[in-house]
């Protein structure tokens, strides 16, 4: 029987749209892409970092109209 794995998608309907160069940045260590809220840049860096010491991968897709999804994948 083939395992796919385990896959969850978060959607995040307050960020809009992301551009390419938004994204490109976006799991880097202190970027702040969001001036309106505190924060210290820290947070998606390490949750990227936690997911890919555990064999997984963290990715980003963002479309106009519909928000910025974050899909966190884990091997079975």
């Amino acid at each position: 029987m083939l395992s796919l794995g385990y896959a969850r998608a978060i959607k995040d309907l307050l960020i809009s749209r992301c551009s390419s160069w938004q994204q490109a940045r976006l799991f880097q260590l202190f970027q702040r892409l969001q001036t309106h809220v505190e924060g210290s840049g820290v947070g998606l860096y390490a949750v990227k970092k936690i997911v890919e010491n555990a064999g997984g991968t963290l990715s980003v897709a963002s479309h106009e109209g519909e928000g910025t999804s974050f899909t966190l994948t884990f091997p079975a």
